[in-house]
């Protein structure tokens, strides 16, 4: 009120907070949704032949462990062919090396995979899935901001209200009350300029190049990560037929070897243990490997 006995009550609203807020709210969602898709990126770049070795490793040393019963018979054997003098005490004393060598090969192993992460494939999706529900995410939340960015640069006011003039002998029912509304509408603008949605439409298509970008984008990585794994599986292939052959070969020898040469039969026995332990850990890795590429082939 005014010193001439005049004054209003007014009341404003600006309804595209409304917008603001719900916009806001939204993009912030979409913008969990592409993290969240980032991160199982993240765990399918994991997929790699190092990524998964932890499995053929713990394969190969309990092949290892569960010797450990022929191992305490080899002993016993060892020791009556010594006291029988059927071989010597040198030759008993190199088995026990070997066999000594093997299992501390396999509890160095076993620390060894169990400190490193374990990577499985559970939960993932597959690579094309991936690229089109992230790519999905990203527009999405690129348009919600957009439109939480535009709602910031306009204004639509309803204001609304009454004007009085206080007179002393006016009743209530002749006092005089003007009411009022108003509908303000205010533009930056800026946002209007055809330069802006360009500007906009390049931020989103920047982003989506991002996702490619050589040695740093999310999906080049699990690309990458397929790529690597088809070279890794040729070189395991590879590595386990040479272990094939090296077992065909000491079979074919143990078969030549006299039933009197106790320790070269042991030995012989003991090197194809070890050979056979590296095929077992061989094919867990390809057996891993194989579910991997499924989820990371483009």
């Amino acid at each position: 009120m005014d010193h001439y006995g005049e004054g209003q009550v007014a009341v404003n609203y600006d309804l595209m907070n409304l917008a603001k807020i719900e916009w806001t709210k939204k993009s912030a969602l979409a913008k969990c949704r592409v993290n969240a898709h980032l991160e199982l990126a993240k765990k399918m770049q994991k997929l790699s032949d190092r990524g998964v070795s932890r499995q053929g490793a713990l394969a190969r040393v309990n092949y290892i462990y569960s010797k450990f019963s022929r191992f305490d018979q080899i002993r016993r054997q060892l020791k009556s062919a010594v006291a029988s003098k059927a071989i010597k005490d040198k030759s008993r004393e190199r088995v026990l090396k070997l066999i000594s060598s093997i299992i501390e090969r396999a509890d160095g192993l076993r620390a060894k995979a169990l400190s490193q992460d374990q990577h499985r494939s559970d939960g993932l999706m597959r690579y094309i899935e991936l690229e089109q529900s992230l790519t999905k995410s990203i527009i999405e939340q690129h348009l919600l901001k957009k439109r939480s960015d535009f709602s910031r640069n306009v204004r639509l006011t309803v204001s609304g209200g009454y004007a009085y003039e206080d007179d002393d002998k006016a009743t209530l029912e002749n006092e005089g009350l003007d009411g009022f509304a108003r509908i303000t509408l205010s533009v930056n603008l800026g946002v209007l300029n055809p330069a802006w949605r360009y500007g906009k439409d390049a931020e989103l298509q920047a982003e989506l190049d991002k996702l490619y970008a050589q040695g740093s984008g999310a999906l080049w990585r699990v690309k990458n990560t397929f790529e690597k794994n088809k070279l890794a599986v040729a070189a395991l292939r590879d590595k386990r037929s040479l272990l094939e052959r090296k077992m065909a070969e000491a079979n074919r020898k143990r078969k030549a070897i006299p039933a009197e040469k106790i320790d070269q039969i042991i030995l012989l026995e003991l090197d194809m243990i070890k050979l056979r332990s590296e095929i077992i850990e061989i094919n867990t890795n390809l057996t891993a490997l194989a579910k991997a590429q499924k989820l990371l082939a483009p």
